[in-house]
């Protein structure tokens, strides 16, 4: 950037005519070009000003000496940015930060002034600056690494993180301010860091409400003393003396105003540019990926294209439920947050905990029940002012203001609380409450309740199964078994055991395979905790574990158990929840389903009695028309609003005031990720790295080790084996491999490696290729190596088969071209893809001087011998006739899979494989990754259901 016309003098044409240059070239870079940031020496960055005030200043204080590198203006700091001195170089990062500090301060108090200037904003100035002055305080005298507010937010961030309690917190700011020199300007506790923080702090309503859920003493009922419905005083009893405490409320709503939430929401350029990313990611394959792809968003866009054509315009879901805010399970108190998700945004951060927005929060100890429509007032009115009236925001993006309008799209919640939003019934024969697209039926409540209902079945647990005296009489009474003598009958009797639960030997084999089965690292919890094997009985089972049962080991337990036809209808019943939880939804398919699990629903019927067809059973009908209306489950399903409220919990810190705990805690939360998005070096509390995310070893290619190794020597041949694996696999030699691929048929292993090679050198000699990648591979590893037993790749822990761990992590999968024979005729060799079942024997890193590899030495199932199908599912023999054939793998091309054995005296193995754990861009991932973890298919079963077995 030109900056030669500040040594001339003020009157000099040379200075006129550069102060033009730079107003006109700094207009491209300003938030709205009417109204520049003025650097003059008053101004100091501080203030925007019209190009005519700008001139004028310039002209008469010219530019803030301290001002030397010109980011607010378009001045790129690169790496061959020429840097006068040392000084100015250490200077450059507290540039930045002094920038990002105006800038937040900026937004927070003139969130509209780049369009306009207004009295509001002179009166609003010196407030402005004398906060910037106090903020840029060093933390004492001398400091050069801390200001008093980046002190400030790092301990704050301390307390959120770990979850100080206040007395611990400000004990902790009184010792370390003791320990700072005298003059600092360290924090002496949380009152003066929630003092200082106050003027990020977006605040909360607390709205008073009747003791019985009639109404809010809000609006024409604010002076109220009584409420108009019950008569009962607005203000707390005392219990023993029934003297009323005036002043005290009898209950506080806490409403969090969404209005000023999203204009913060859109003074965030990346922020502002991700609420329009639905409106160029339609899908274009027909395939539904995210909200944006649905029946029900395209309706909304035809219905009304005025809202459709801003695609700032947001669209909300709103979920809702009850949770204890106490540790303590007997404890009847339910507190219910109002949360609202936001659908503009990417897959990748839509459902994410930092995007969730608590806008309400219920007080308890009991639940509002059908009353909660009473609490939602002040978050409607809101939602019909946006959708009505719109308000006007200003966009840090797009640079400029407009009117924002939302629209709300559905609800998300259990069944009960569905019921409650819905004003409808949800028990009794009129339970179904079919709604087209307002109110979700919650997935994950359904499939739990259905795994609990077959798991009691088939273990006949008692007062949970559906076949107790009563269950026996109303099927003797539709005459579909046979009566038992009145004189027979008393509470003694004896009833035969039903021909759909297991035998003694039967539970015993089921609970064992549960028992012993591992899991890899970070898909569930140990199911085998929740196991009594003497007495056969599976306790405290948590959703997420009936999910897995559901959807990957309830299928594998049952096998060789039951009756033929009643295990393919539960496998039938598993395959459903398994294609409908998919990342990727087909509609077509969806329709499938449909008709699929209602034919599921009859074979169960064959077996199961009438008492097992409850609500719940019968709500699988619907769940997948909703799909097909609104898309995806993980959008719609309670388990990321369920996590929240665990976040929410571990608010309390004052078990007498839960509420006012968690909302005190959520505005911390809040202000923190605020400042985070100025001021880098606070990292926000919610972006902490997540499991398996490791921080890549910058001398490893791909992933990272996380476990000590040890210095191995590779022998000749375990070398050229190593070698030829990573030349095969790579990009640079992929060229060379192509030209040989007919040559490649006839070759044996070792020869192999020779032949690329002379291709490769046939340019002049090593030395001359084209990269240096490429000569480092083609000399090949060290023949020193280092073994470890684990490694995190892809979002993936392995560990070697023989890891002391209590986790399954050595399970590899890999499809390879492979040479092989086209048919069990034709003996002509093809190179055609292969799928590899096997585990992890050990784990290599090699040395090729300036960058390491990691490689996979794996034992695989023998393809001829050791893979079969068996009741849709993929079994190996992971003990005998193991090939040792090409037996590494480059870790980034392992994919992980499990194993469940048979028994244990059993050499077969099932294959499974858990879906991938969060959510990826869509153009960047491997969809099959989210398609292909069905691990049964469900077309081996057909409808014909005669049993085969004899049980």
């Amino acid at each position: 950037m030109d900056k030669s016309w500040l040594k001339s003098p003020k009157d000099s044409v040379e200075y006129q005519e550069g102060v033009t240059r730079f107003i006109l070239s700094s207009k491209k870079f300003a938030r709205n070009p009417e109204m520049v940031i003025c650097p003059c020496k008053v101004c100091r960055n501080l203030k925007p000003q019209t190009d005519d005030d700008l001139f004028i200043h310039l002209n008469k204080y010219g530019v803030d000496n301290e001002y030397t590198v010109w980011l607010a203006h378009g001045e790129q700091v690169s790496a061959s940015t020429e840097v006068e001195d040392c000084d100015r170089s250490e200077h450059l990062d507290e540039d930045f930060e002094i920038l990002e500090l105006h800038q937040m301060y900026k937004d927070n108090y003139f969130p509209f002034t780049d369009v306009a200037g207004s009295s509001s904003v002179t009166n609003r100035e010196d407030e402005y600056r004398k906060k910037v002055n106090e903020a840029e305080v060093p933390l004492y005298p001398g400091c050069t690494k801390y200001t008093k507010i980046s002190a400030t937010l790092d301990m704050y961030k301390l307390k959120a993180t770990f979850g100080l309690s206040n007395a611990a917190f400000d004990e902790f700011l009184k010792q370390f301010k003791d320990m700072l020199p005298d003059a600092n300007s360290f924090p002496k506790s949380l009152y003066t860091i929630k003092k200082f923080l106050k003027e990020f702090d977006l605040g909360y309503e607390k709205i008073h409400a009747c003791i019985n859920d009639c109404c809010l003493f809000r609006k024409e009922k604010e002076q109220m003393e009584r409420c108009p419905e019950c008569d009962f005083s607005r203000w707390k009893v005392n219990s023993r003396t029934k003297k009323i405490i005036t002043g005290v409320p009898a209950k506080v709503l806490r409403y969090f105003p969404i209005i000023p939430r999203i204009q913060r929401m859109f003074l965030s350029p990346d922020l502002g540019e991700q609420l329009t990313w639905h409106f160029t990611h339609h899908s274009q394959d027909g395939m539904m990926r995210h909200p944006v792809d649905l029946i029900t968003w395209s309706t909304i866009d035809q219905k009304w294209p005025n809202f459709a054509s801003d695609p700032r315009n947001l669209r909300f879901g709103l979920a809702t439920d009850g949770f204890n805010p106490f540790s303590n399970l007997s404890s009847t108190h339910s507190t219910w947050p109002v949360i609202l998700v936001i659908y503009n945004l990417p897959p990748n951060i839509c459902m994410s905990i930092e995007n969730l927005m608590l806008s309400l929060l219920i007080p308890g100890p009991k639940q509002p029940g059908n009353d909660i429509d009473v609490y939602l007032e002040p978050l409607l009115d809101d939602l019909k002012k946006l959708w009505n009236d719109g308000v006007e925001m200003y966009d840090a993006f797009k640079k400029d203001m407009f009117n924002l309008k939302a629209i709300l799209l559905w609800t998300i919640n259990d069944f009960p609380a569905y019921g409650n939003l819905a004003g409808l019934t949800t028990k009794g024969e009129f339970a179904c409450p079919v709604l087209p697209l307002r109110h979700n039926l919650d997935v994950m409540h359904i499939e739990k309740n259905v795994c609990e209902s077959v798991l009691a079945t088939i273990l006949d647990v008692k007062g949970k199964s559906k076949i107790g005296l009563e269950s026996r009489r109303d099927m003797e009474l539709l005459e579909l078994m046979e009566e038992v003598p009145l004189e027979e009958r008393n509470d003694n009797l004896q009833l035969p055991s039903a021909p759909y639960t297991f035998t003694k030997d039967e539970k015993l084999k089921f609970c064992r395979r549960l028992y012993f089965q591992r899991f890899p690292d970070g898909y569930c919890s140990n199911i085998g905790n929740c196991i009594k094997l003497q007495d056969c009985k599976i306790l405290g089972l948590k959703s997420h574990d009936h999910h897995v049962l559901m959807q990957q080991l309830l299928s594998v337990a049952l096998k060789g158990l039951l009756p033929e036809g009643l295990r393919k209808a539960i496998f039938r019943l598993s395959s459903f929840f398994k294609e409908l939880c998919q990342r990727v939804l087909n509609k077509k398919r969806l329709e499938e389903l449909e008709d699929e699990i209602m034919e599921t629903l009859c074979l169960l019927e064959m077996y199961f009695p009438p008492s097992f067809f409850d609500i719940m059973i019968h709500l699988m009908i619907h769940i997948g028309r909703e799909a097909k209306l609104c898309g995806p489950v993980h959008y719609r399903w309670m388990y990321p609003f369920e996590r929240y409220m665990k976040v929410l919990k571990d608010y309390v810190k004052n078990r007498a005031k839960p509420e006012g705990s968690i909302a005190e805690n959520y505005l911390a939360d809040e202000c923190l990720r605020f400042c985070g998005r100025y001021m880098k070096q606070v990292a926000v509390v919610s972006n902490k790295r997540k499991r398996n995310e490791r921080v890549e070893d910058e001398t490893i290619v791909e992933g990272s080790t996380f476990s000590k190794g040890c210095l191995i020597q590779l022998s000749d041949s375990l070398h050229k084996a190593v070698h030829l694996c990573v030349l095969l696999n790579s990009e640079e030699v992929v060229p060379y491999i192509e030209v040989h691929k007919e040559e490649l048929k006839c070759s044996d292993q070792l020869n192999l490696i020779i032949i690329i090679i002379v291709q490769i050198t046939s340019e002049d000699s090593i030395s001359a290729l084209k990269s240096d990648m490429l000569t480092l591979l083609v000399k090949g590893p060290r023949y020193s190596a280092m073994s470890h037993t684990g490694f995190v790749i892809n979002g993936n822990r392995f560990h070697t088969i023989g890891a002391n761990v209590s986790t399954q992590d050595y399970g590899v999968h890999i499809e390879a071209d492979t040479l092989c024979r086209s048919s069990a005729k034709d003996r002509t060799q093809v190179i055609a893809p292969v799928k590899y079942y096997g585990v992890i024997r050990d784990i290599l890193v090699l040395d090729f001087n300036h960058f390491r590899v990691a490689v996979f030495h794996c034992d695989w199932a023998n393809l001829v011998s050791g893979v079969k199908k068996e009741d849709g599912f993929t079994v190996v023999n992971l003990h005998e006739g193991l090939s040792k054939k090409d037996p590494f793998i480059l870790a980034s091309h392992a994919k992980q899979v499990f194993y469940s054995r048979e028994s244990e005296t059993s050499s077969w193995y099932t294959v499974l494989r858990a879906p991938p754990r969060g959510f990826h861009e869509l153009d960047m991932f491997d969809e099959s990754v989210f398609t292909s973890h069905v691990g049964q298919d469900a077309s081996a079963f057909d409808i014909d259901n005669e049993d085969t077995e004899e049980n």
